[in-house]
């Protein structure tokens, strides 16, 4: 929990309190952006962490899609998932796993993406520091949202500069988001897709948040 803990301390200092709650961002109806992924070790399954790891996510609401793809080193959604790469698609209906390791599976029915209110869930806290994946700070609006959700969007433009899933996973995204046009094969997953037969150990921070929402239909 160490590396974790410290870069909760940084994103944590300098808070602000102020009188009223700014508006709530919303999300671009598409854009796709870099981020640093970060998961914090947790022995024995997963010895070693992972330390702002280069990742994508992309989205299109106007297809309702989004695809999170890990090319570098998978989240441990599984024991050694970490070991190879992978992508996590978010189509209106399911959410689908991909990896060279594991045949493309239905990994959570019934839920799609986040929609472009991305903070409907959150409450403002305070104004603070957040730092982005170049080690950029940002003076920055803090939302907290059940289960431990934490975000930090920028204060003026109000784009994305890094989140917290209430556990061990933070992601710091490269600043700013890139607004344009998507390409629809980038969200295409294979049709007469089975549920995964993997024990899930650990849930992407964006299939939190999809959940998350999901409660509030």
């Amino acid at each position: 929990m160490y590396i974790l803990t410290v870069v909760l301390i940084v994103l944590g200092c300098c808070g602000i309190n102020t009188a009223a709650d700014p508006p709530k961002p919303v999300w671009p109806l598409a854009f796709d952006v870099s981020f640093g992924l970060t998961v914090t070790a947790s022995p024995p399954t997963f010895p070693k962490p992972l330390v702002n790891v280069t990742s994508h996510f992309y989205y299109d609401f106007n297809i309702q899609a989004s695809v999170i793809d890990y090319p570098v080193r998978c989240i441990p959604i599984f024991a050694g998932a970490e070991s190879a790469p992978c992508k996590v698609y978010f189509v209106p209906t399911n959410i689908v796993f991909t990896s060279p390791t594991q045949t493309p599976c239905i990994w959570f029915p019934g839920v799609g993406t986040v929609p472009p209110a991305f903070l409907a869930a959150f409450n403002f806290s305070t104004t603070t520091l957040g730092i982005d994946m170049l080690g950029v700070p940002h003076y920055s609006n803090f939302w907290v949202a059940d289960g431990g959700f934490q975000y930090w969007t920028e204060v003026t433009t109000g784009r994305d500069v890094a989140l917290i899933d209430g556990g061990s996973i933070l992601w710091n995204f490269h600043y700013p988001l890139q607004v344009r046009p998507q390409n629809p094969a980038t969200f295409a997953v294979p049709s007469n897709l089975l549920a995964c037969p993997f024990a899930t150990k650990v849930v992407d921070p964006l299939v939190k948040l999809s959940i998350l929402h999901s409660k509030l239909q």
